[in-house]
């Protein structure tokens, strides 16, 4: 996303770009940030240490007038704060002041919700707190996993950047207080029902929980969704409606086993357990789970 803003940026004869700062390379990615800065001859420093002495003073020396904040999990203090002239812009991804903080997109499929949102706006002392610059709101589609809703948010905020670059040269934008009476806030701490699966839950909030903590093919850094068999974790990664009818209680239990699915008991329904991972987070066919757990009709997955 940084890189496709500063295609944007460079569009501009006027504008000049003084400096990119970006994590330490963690592999030779041809697309990685800074390996567009070499290839386009724009200065970078690579930095797991954004306050740092060093970095204020070289960012000083600079004098930039404006500083974007792209993908960027690090939080900007205050000394960095009061550099730029006209202050420091961060993108997040979500429809602030509500899902402010990190997971975002995660937090907004299993919570159930219908529609996200993008916002560009102004850093201040608080996180996710400063003024408005501009939104743009789409629908979740009903099979949203948490990595397509990221691409999706990722493609709308660089769309949004091209829009509002321009505006932000020219003095056209007027930014606007965030009602923070209105705020929702989630931290690495939060983690939804402490990443377990409870198949008390109706299908509907169980598919979402599970398509919220989908970030297929990316790395999880969030949560996996969990429970446990015998003693071993085993964390479920997709689900289908089963035939069969729910009955009271019993939430959890197995109640046929197939070669490529497990059908379990919830409250409203019979789901198919269709993929899973083993306690180490390795891929495993649904034969090779139902054998190295031991997995029988008539016992329980674990439900917290």
């Amino acid at each position: 996303m940084a890189i496709d803003c500063l295609r944007i940026i460079r569009e501009r004869p006027d504008v000049e770009i003084s400096l990119a700062i970006t994590e330490p390379r963690a592999s030779s990615l041809v697309d990685s940030l800074a390996s567009h800065c070499e290839k386009e001859n724009i200065l970078f420093l690579e930095t797991a240490a954004l306050n740092s002495s060093d970095i204020i003073e070289r960012v000083s020396e600079i004098g930039p007038d404006l500083i974007f904040n792209i993908n960027s999990y690090r939080i900007i203090k205050e000394r960095m704060l009061s550099i730029p002239k006209e202050g420091i812009i961060n993108f997040h991804n979500g429809p602030l002041p509500r899902y402010g903080g990190v997971n975002a997109c995660s937090w907004a499929i299993i919570n159930g919700e219908k529609e996200h949102g993008v916002t560009w706006h102004y850093i201040d002392r608080g996180i996710d707190t400063g003024d408005i610059i501009a939104q743009s709101f789409f629908k979740i589609a009903p099979d949203e996993t948490a990595v397509r809703l990221i691409m999706k948010c990722i493609h709308e905020g660089i769309a949004l950047f091209k829009e509002i670059f321009p505006k932000l040269l020219e003095g056209g934008i007027k930014p606007e207080k965030q009602d923070l009476s209105k705020s929702t806030y989630f931290s690495l701490k939060d983690i939804p029902n402490g990443g377990f699966v409870n198949f008390g839950w109706p299908y509907e909030k169980l598919e979402s929980f599970i398509r919220g903590l989908s970030f297929h093919p990316m790395t999880n850094n969030f949560a996996h969704p969990k429970s446990i068999y015998n003693s071993r974790e085993f964390f479920i990664q997709r689900i289908s409606k089963a035939d069969g009818r729910s009955s009271i209680g019993d939430y959890g239990k197995v109640i046929d086993i197939g070669q490529d699915r497990i059908s379990v008991q919830i409250m409203d329904s019979i789901i198919a357990v269709r993929d899973v991972l083993d306690e180490h987070k390795n891929n495993i066919r649904i034969k090779d789970f139902i054998e190295s757990y031991g997995i029988r009709v008539g016992e329980y997955f674990e439900s917290r």
